[in-house]
């Protein structure tokens, strides 16, 4: 049986001190284990890479290699090198520790058997799971007060239970590495902290062990009130980016990606979509575009609708359709209106590359079916926070949302409703939703005192306080139609006056 390849990664900076008492505790018994060590030195203008060098070349336990930085990486990219380093050359897992000997490399061979035996993704040497041990181990004062209050901030925000973020003892598989953008994380102090977020965003397993503390002349490179803000803006940001209110590229990490590639991004239900739904008369013939993952198709059959979807491939199970059509949402679309009672363009409009296209290709279609009614649902991207945020020079993207990644248009209220007009419907009926407070908030006193507040301003300034929109609208007839019907007319009625003549 071929034993497992663990990388003990050791990054220094200024720390010729320290490197050869690090070097010497790494254990003999990571023997067990296919361990390989590797320093990278982040710049120095000491001789630590010198002495490394030497320990190298005077023949060391384990195969040793030694690098140096050019330029200064930074803490967090100076642990992108020894993970990418890690993954490059085929190790299971990579040890992240020290140069200066704060972590204890003693400890890696009984934390790593739970990540190179396929247990966890990760283990984390924590300092604080006893923390009268931190205490006896040296920790400053400020960093120990400042520990517990960053990470029960944290825990209360993300509603994790770890006992601290912020070791830097930290052991990972390289193939859950290979799953998030780690190398979008800090280059800073906070690289830990943004990694840690993109294997909680991405669900991946991390297990807490317990370390000892040892604080001894080490000098701290870290600005301990910067820290501390940088910590808590990542943390609010990563909250707002899972709830969809903000997208930062770094924490765009979903165990559904690979499926979400290939399905209308439809993946909530809304109250616009329940509102869609409640507008559909029962019993109808339904062609429900962009289907996605055939929630509104589920919603429909309890209603007795006969549904068709469209889309790029049918929704899982367990939601069936009465029929699909495997199709595009880009421009023209492969059915034809006059087929259906309703067609539902929920959150389609914006994901169209050519939205005037399809809605064109739509009423084309509907020629002598001026009773059909299309149902559009769209966000409003002229909402009050939208305003504000552009206020300040900031239009962001997220996953959920009113500005969601994926899209090609952007509507205001008045903007869509011009789209419809221009491109030969109706619009008959706008209704408005707040917008989703509890989502974000969680159900409770402020969320609901927010909407209905939200509720009473949409009445007053409705283009400024609605969130997303539902709009339905008809068919108007086209021009050559109307001259074509007023020409019939006409020649009815000069026959009957022939005839009252005569």
């Amino acid at each position: 049986m071929t034993s497992s390849k663990l990388l003990v990664c050791v990054l220094s900076y200024n720390a010729e001190n320290f490197i050869r008492d690090t070097l010497e505790r790494i254990p003999p018994s990571l023997g067990q284990f296919d361990t390989h060590v590797l320093v990278i030195d982040d710049a120095s203008t000491d001789r630590g890479y010198e002495i490394a060098c030497e320990i190298r070349d005077a023949g060391f336990i384990f195969p040793l290699t030694v690098l140096k930085n050019s330029t200064n990486q930074g803490y967090g990219g100076n642990a992108k090198l020894g993970i990418l380093y890690a993954i490059n050359e085929g190790f299971d897992a990579v040890a992240l520790t020290h140069g200066d000997g704060q972590y204890p490399p003693e400890m890696i061979p009984g934390c790593a058997p739970p990540v190179l035996h396929g247990e966890v993704d990760a283990v984390f040497g924590s300092r604080m799971l006893n923390r009268k041990d931190a205490l006896k181990g040296r920790m400053p004062l400020y960093k120990f007060f400042g520990n517990i209050f960053l990470t029960t901030f944290q825990n209360y925000f993300l509603k994790t239970k770890f006992s601290e973020f912020h070791t830097g003892f930290r052991i990972y598989a390289t193939a859950a590495m290979k799953r998030i953008p780690y190398n979008l994380a800090s280059n800073y102090f906070d690289f830990d902290t943004d990694v840690t977020l993109q294997f909680i965003m991405a669900d991946l397993k991390i297990k807490e062990m317990p370390i000892d503390t040892n604080y001894g002349e080490e000098t701290s490179h870290v600005n301990v009130f910067k820290y501390g803000l940088i910590i808590l803006r990542s943390t609010m940001t990563f909250w707002a980016h899972k709830r969809g209110i903000y997208y930062q590229r770094k924490f765009d990490v979903s165990p559904r990606e690979e499926e979400e590639q290939y399905v209308t991004p439809r993946v909530e239900f809304p109250e616009a979509h329940k509102i869609a739904v409640e507008h559909v008369p029962s019993g109808s013939r339904v062609l429900d575009v962009g289907s996605g993952y055939g929630e509104v198709c589920r919603e429909l059959q309890n209603k007795d609708c006969h549904v068709t979807g469209l889309d790029l491939v049918p929704p899982p199970a367990p939601v069936t359709l009465n029929h699909f059509i495997k199709g595009d949402i880009v421009g023209t679309l492969p059915e034809r209106f006059d087929d259906y009672d309703v067609v539902l363009l929920l959150d389609v409009l914006s994901f169209s590359q050519d939205p005037e296209q399809l809605l064109q290709s739509l009423h084309h279609t509907s020629t002598g079916r001026s009773d059909g009614l299309v149902i559009i649902t769209s966000g409003n991207v002229g909402f009050i926070t939208t305003r504000i945020a552009m206020l300040f020079g900031n239009l962001n993207y997220a996953r959920r949302g009113l500005i969601h990644y994926n899209h090609f248009k952007l509507f205001t209220r008045s903007t869509l409703i011009k789209l419809l007009e221009d491109n030969g419907f109706k619009v008959e009926k706008v209704t408005a939703t707040p917008a989703p407070y509890a989502r974000v908030l969680g159900v409770g006193v402020v969320a609901s005192f927010l909407d209905r507040t939200n509720r009473l301003l949409m009445k007053m300034l409705p283009g400024l306080f609605s969130y997303r929109l539902v709009i339905e609208a008809r068919p108007r007839s086209v021009l050559s139609e109307i001259l074509a019907q007023a020409t019939k007319d006409a020649k009815h009625n000069s026959s009957r006056t022939d005839k009252v003549s005569t």
